[in-house]
């Protein structure tokens, strides 16, 4: 089976890069002898330690010539790629091969339009919306909530989706240090933009200071966290219903205070607190109990820990290299 993979997104260095990347290794730990895996990418950037079965190609982009509906499936037919996997929220609208797309997240297309960077973006929503249902064979997505968001979105694909949670990096799993001598903080892990609702968060934190506690808030930003970040803290938040890292902070350890938005509860279950993320007052409260009740803290970590042993990329990789080989056979 040859598999071309789009692996574009690693340039935005954002979740889908992460998604990508990760996702990416795990199909060639769960890779036969029998399979080729041909990276596609207008960029640079690479995914380092990869078996010899994997072969990075780079076409850059050309003035005026759409890298992803001409340069790609040009590229695809020649390489006579058998199925092709786009892991990161996009996908052709010419497709040169049967197709597997990973949509992660719909809320940018239907939720908030003013995250369309242009007409020209939003433009490729709607061509999206409007072809992916005809192109892609099987989807991907990471959670039941999207799922039931995808099919909102374009029905057509209700019966194509198929839910492959992410995993949880190996690097995550091992024991926690002693921590290091240092101010209590508690963190954020993800973008800034509007919908990681940063704005509520900031405020709760304010409501916290004013009630005389010490702790600062950290925000890791959208390159997200090492080990060693989670480590040192006293409780990681998710003020919105993105996922982000709340299961890395799970396995190394850390409480989660998190919304009941979205699907985080599928995530964080029993080994989190929630939160209303509209109130504020709320959100600092809940927070504050998390980083206070000893009790508490001690049942979030042990269940924490236990929990995130259901999350594995290899598992996820497998499933995901099934319906590959599902569609390639076509």
């Amino acid at each position: 089976m040859r598999v071309g993979v789009d692996i574009s997104a690693l340039a935005a260095g954002r979740g889908p890069a992460r998604y990508v990347s990760e996702m990416t290794r795990a199909l060639a730990r769960c890779s036969g002898p029998g399979d080729a895996f041909v990276l596609y990418s207008p960029f640079p950037d690479i995914i380092d330690r990869l078996p010899r079965q994997f072969t990075h190609v780079l076409r850059p982009k050309r003035r005026q010539v759409p890298w992803l509906n001409w340069t790609l499936p040009r590229r695809a037919r020649r390489d006579r790629i058998d199925v092709m996997y786009f892991p990161a929220n996009d996908c052709w609208w010419r497709p040169a091969c049967p197709t597997v797309a990973t949509l992660l997240d719909v809320a940018p297309y239907v939720e908030l339009k003013g995250m369309y960077r242009g007409p020209a973006h939003h433009l490729q929503a709607c061509a999206r919306r409007a072809t992916i249902h005809r192109v892609a064979h099987r989807v991907v997505t990471i959670s039941e909530y999207s799922a039931a968001a995808i099919a909102a979105w374009q029905p057509k694909l209700a019966g194509k989706i198929t839910v492959v949670p992410c995993g949880v990096s190996e690097a995550f799993l091992a024991p926690r240090p002693a921590r290091k001598p240092g101010p209590p903080y508690i963190l954020f892990v993800g973008g800034f933009d509007r919908r990681k609702n940063l704005e509520r968060l900031v405020e709760a934190f304010r409501l916290l200071v004013a009630a005389g506690r010490e702790e600062r808030l950290v925000l890791a930003g959208r390159r997200g966290a090492d080990r060693a970040l989670y480590y040192d803290i006293d409780a990681l938040v998710s003020a919105s219903g993105i996922a982000g890292r709340i299961d890395e902070a799970m396995a190394c350890g850390c409480p989660v205070a998190c919304s009941r938005a979205a699907s985080l509860p599928e995530v964080a279950g029993d080994a989190a607190v929630y939160f209303d993320q509209i109130d504020t007052r709320n959100m600092s409260e809940t927070i504050g109990m998390a980083l206070d009740d000893r009790t508490l803290r001690g049942t979030l970590i042990d269940r924490g820990r236990e929990r995130v042993r259901r999350f594995s990329w290899d598992a996820a990789g497998s499933r995901v290299h099934g319906l590959l080989r599902e569609v390639s056979c076509r």
